[in-house]
């Protein structure tokens, strides 16, 4: 059994936002080697951050063990919650954004965790996890894009789903992260479960197919939608020669890495769900 407590599901959050930075090679995005295409943000920065959510992992935790309405209410009581970590972030990194769509997830999971532990669960699987965490964002899409109210700056999510129609994270959250269930969790807890590998080739392995099947609206934001293709593809290609898991597939990642840093593509929306995909994974699997 895994009875979670608070401090638990708020060790393994930061733990796991750690463990993605730290995963090497990962094209265009910040790891123990460079700063991908960001010019911005750099490997200690993202650290620092993830510190200072690791507080508010914990309070979202609480919040969840200490529930005792519906769903949407716990949705509400963690939006709430958010916005004071989110703000708290931007100050530890003088503005710079840093782990907002992460914080988003993760605020939602530790929530759940801690909900579901306290209240119906000795051990808390992925699936319930997720399930419950449909339940809590039912309607998000429709009432936060959909029916959007154009007033003040909009956030990169909503711009994109203006522009374009795709809904991003929320989507995600409000269909119980369907990528990572069904692409990211199933190589990630193979992989571990094999024990032949790296955390490093698990990580980096696992983000490929996450590029490969995820529209990224953080690169879908800076870009446009053939740039997503041209990452999907690529993601794909580098698969075909065996991913991370064969010296020609991650000779190719190095090689996309730079590719991507000369064109300024830094998929965060994948490394956000890479994120969350081992989260999950150790909340089912802790002892």
């Amino acid at each position: 059994m895994n009875k979670l407590h608070p401090e638990k599901i708020a060790t393994l959050a930061l733990q796991s936002l750690l463990a993605e930075l730290s995963a090497t090679p990962k094209p265009g995005l910040i790891d123990r080697n460079n700063s991908g295409a960001h010019q911005d943000m750099d490997f200690f920065m993202m650290q620092k951050s993830a510190s200072v959510l690791a507080f508010y992992f914990l309070q979202f935790a609480e919040i969840g063990r200490e529930f005792h309405g519906n769903a949407a209410d716990l949705f509400i009581a963690v939006r709430e919650k958010g916005k004071i970590a989110e703000d708290a972030m931007f100050k530890a990194t003088s503005g710079i954004n840093t782990h907002k769509g992460a914080l988003f997830s993760f605020g939602i999971i530790c929530a759940a965790a801690g909900y579901l532990s306290t209240h119906q669960y000795s051990q808390v699987l992925c699936k319930d996890i997720c399930d419950f965490i449909r339940e809590m964002t039912e309607g998000i899409c429709r009432k936060e894009l959909v029916q959007m109210k154009l007033a003040g700056a909009l956030t990169h999510g909503e711009a994109v789903y203006l522009k374009y129609q795709v809904p991003g994270i929320r989507g995600e959250v409000e269909n119980g992260f369907p990528h990572v269930r069904n692409f990211a969790y199933p190589i990630l807890a193979q992989l571990l479960k094999e024990g032949r590998y790296s955390m490093d080739t698990v990580f980096s392995h696992t983000l490929l197919y996450l590029m490969a099947n995820v529209v990224d609206t953080n690169v879908l934001y800076r870009h446009q939608m053939e740039t997503v293709t041209y990452v999907q593809q690529s993601a794909q290609s580098v698969l075909q020669k065996g991913g991370c898991l064969t010296d020609t597939g991650l000779q190719a990642v190095y090689e996309l890495d730079q590719e991507f840093i000369k064109k300024g593509i830094s998929p965060g929306g994948c490394a956000d769900l890479l994120a969350v995909t081992y989260f999950l994974y150790s909340l089912e699997n802790c002892r």
